[in-house]
């Protein structure tokens, strides 16, 4: 058995996969005498999790960042990542630290700027020059898991069409805690939108559902860094019965998700969708 890890994220953001990287951490954290942790160099999303070492990347970047600055922290990473060596790794971020670790977690697609949620090639020049480059080739025979069905047939559509063929792509699905004393008849009539307050998720639908019915709407959810002007334009177009609620704590959480009847997700074809999978857990439509 392996004594040292080391474990890969940004943590520049919080989403499911910052959710994903604590289960994967938790599950494993008792196998190893000693856990590194290589991160972004601006890394505020990082939870309160115990390593042994941190290792800070050279760059950093936020989601609104233009594809160019993107590219040159991803060659920078990898340069300095060739050089880290432990026992066991796990990559929860491929696509930007390129590192074929004993473990890669992926959550989006390899060409995601590139490709729409259907699937399209959009920049063809660009997904050409990438599968030129040869970027991605170190996941060649790479021990690949997603979550969920739909993530693995576009990584697997995202890896082909750069020409890499990983030795496997492994389905997992994310647990979910089962919350107690959930008090189904005292629930409230109201709508629930909760994720990440990001452009990609598609609020403003929620808005314009919201103005045709007379429920009350809540829309809750981590603001990262970049997201600052989509939540200011969500709150300006909000109608009446819409409450807009950036970062709420665990327990602000918990309580939306107790009084809530229906979440409302707005994303088309979201990779995993973990919470919709929360909701459920507590009682909400989907």
């Amino acid at each position: 058995m392996p004594k040292r890890a080391l474990f890969i994220e940004e943590f520049t953001r919080l989403g499911g996969g910052q959710i994903a990287f604590v289960n994967v951490y938790n599950a494993l954290k008792e196998r190893f005498n000693t856990i590194s942790l290589y991160t972004d160099r601006d890394h505020p999303r990082l939870p309160p999790l115990h390593f042994d070492k941190v290792i800070e990347g050279g760059y950093s970047y936020s989601e609104d960042d233009p594809i160019y600055k993107v590219g040159f922290r991803i060659l920078r990473e990898r340069r300095r990542l060739s050089k880290v060596k432990e026992e066991f790794t796990f990559n929860n971020h491929p696509n930007v630290f390129v590192y074929n670790a004993t473990l890669n977690f992926v959550h989006e697609n390899f060409l995601t700027p590139f490709m729409d949620e259907h699937g399209n090639l959009k920049k063809k020049f660009m997904v050409y020059a990438l599968k030129a480059s040869k970027l991605y080739k170190v996941y060649d025979r790479a021990n690949i898991v997603v979550a969920g069905e739909y993530s693995k047939s576009v990584v697997n559509k995202s890896l082909s069409i750069l020409g890499v063929k990983p030795k496997r792509i492994a389905v997992v699905n994310l647990p979910v805690e089962q919350p107690r004393d959930v008090d189904l008849e005292g629930k409230e009539g109201l709508v629930l939108l909760f994720g990440r307050i990001n452009r990609e998720k598609r609020l403003e639908v929620g808005l314009e559902v919201a103005r045709r019915s007379t429920q009350k709407f809540i829309i809750a959810g981590s603001v990262n860094r970049g997201d600052e002007t989509y939540l200011e334009f969500l709150k300006a177009h909000a109608p009446p019965n819409v409450n807009i609620i950036p970062n709420p704590t665990i327990e602000e959480k918990d309580a939306l998700f107790r009084k809530a009847s229906v979440f409302l997700q707005t994303k088309l074809l979201e990779h995993y969708g973990l919470a919709v999978a929360e909701a459920v857990s507590y009682g909400l439509v989907p």
